[in-house]
């Protein structure tokens, strides 16, 4: 199993980072596929030291659902639930065709 560091770094890495030229904009991230983007949800757990319970609180899902992801059990999460675990976590969602 990968550490926390190496899972964020991992992460970081795979996902494509967009700056605005706009100071007040937020960084864009994009994903290739499913799996980018459950290693990048896995990481963002992590990295918020938020217990499990709380973060399931804030987002409406299951705290086993929360650990799930967290430790990459689930590959393939419903795409509301990625979302509710985002936005939780500070993300605006935007989907785009």
């Amino acid at each position: 199993m990968q550490s926390q560091a190496e899972i964020v770094n991992f992460a970081q890495h795979r996902a494509t980072r967009d700056r605005s030229t706009r100071l007040d904009e937020a960084e864009e991230y994009s994903f290739e596929n499913i799996a980018d983007l459950v290693i990048f949800v896995s990481a963002e757990i992590m990295r918020s030291k938020q217990k499990y319970a709380r973060l399931a609180d804030k987002s409406h899902v299951c705290a086993t659902t929360i650990s799930k992801l967290a430790n990459r059990e689930t590959k393939s999460p419903r795409a509301a639930t990625v979302f509710q675990v985002l936005y939780a976590l500070g993300f605006d969602v935007v989907v785009r065709g």
